[in-house]
């Protein structure tokens, strides 16, 4: 009759330790732990249990996220690496776009497949895609540039199945892409587009123009206009014409930044800008 461990199960001290542990360890259902120091054998029989669906997922989902935010931080650095003059914050997808010297891309921006020239900002939240943005731009926060658009008539559906092979749903339907989705836009410099503001691809914004909090921009906004409303609309003029062909003509944010730095107080007056500059364009002093 085989004695009794300490916990209750029945122990052959007559086996051998080696033996035991050996047989014990293939089994699938227990293995037999036999201590040497206090000198008697115990049985613990522990069962190989599957692990739940839900802590399988727990772990993909893990995964998944950690790769994310690697491949996230990568291409962060590789923004970075290539703008070395612009400023990045963190949380930002650059992909495919050029910044230029002393821009900045505050927390949260994404800016895919654009270009954005020397000083100019975009607030965080915003998501700037397929955009060339010129030098000066102040672009506030969550403003939406350049998302894609669908068809209207004579296309039966909106929906991109039916014309698109991008792949936006599960299926994919049609053999090649039977509408433009993406179109590209033009912001000039020294552009003011304030918070929530839309622009839908194919626009032209003009230099020197303001776009209105909440504005919905469809269609091209001329040099030095404040446009506003949904859709928006030119609300007025920031200078009379004549001062504005001046401007444009002038183009100031080509002149060389040590002379843009050296006047900068002069920028606080049209009227002292001008008669500081001439009706010509003038050297830099």
């Amino acid at each position: 009759m085989p004695e009794e461990g300490m916990d209750g199960w029945p122990c052959d001290r007559t086996r051998n330790d080696k033996t035991t542990s050996s047989n014990f360890r293939n089994s699938n259902e227990c293995v037999r732990l036999e201590p040497a120091a206090r000198g008697n054998c115990r049985e613990r029989k522990i069962l190989k249990m599957s692990q739940p669906n839900w802590q399988r997922r727990l772990k993909a989902l893990l995964r998944n996220r950690v790769s994310v935010r690697i491949k996230h931080e990568v291409e962060l650095l590789s923004a970075r690496l290539a703008n070395p003059k612009a400023r990045i914050y963190e949380r930002c997808v650059v992909r495919r776009s050029t910044l230029g010297r002393n821009s900045v891309l505050y927390p949260g921006v994404t800016l895919q497949n654009s270009s954005v020239g020397d000083y100019t900002y975009i607030q965080s939240q915003s998501i700037i895609l397929n955009c060339e943005i010129g030098r000066f731009c102040s672009i506030a926060t969550g403003v939406k540039c350049g998302l894609g658009r669908h068809p209207l008539e004579p296309f039966v559906s909106t929906h991109p199945v039916f014309f698109s092979p991008s792949g936006q749903v599960s299926e994919v339907w049609a053999d090649r892409l039977y509408f433009e989705e993406f179109g590209r836009v033009r912001i000039g410099s020294d552009v003011l587009i304030s918070a929530d503001a839309f622009i839908r691809d194919d626009v032209t914004i003009g230099d020197g123009a303001v776009i209105a909090a909440g504005a919905v921009v469809v269609k091209d906004v001329p040099p030095y206009a404040i446009a506003g409303g949904v859709p928006a609309k030119t609300i007025r003029f920031r200078f009379d014409e004549e001062t504005r062909n001046w401007l444009l003509s002038y183009r100031w944010w080509e002149q060389d930044l040590d002379w843009i730095k050296a006047n900068w107080r002069r920028f606080h007056d049209i009227h002292e800008f001008r008669a500081f500059c001439g009706d010509e364009s003038c050297s830099i002093k």
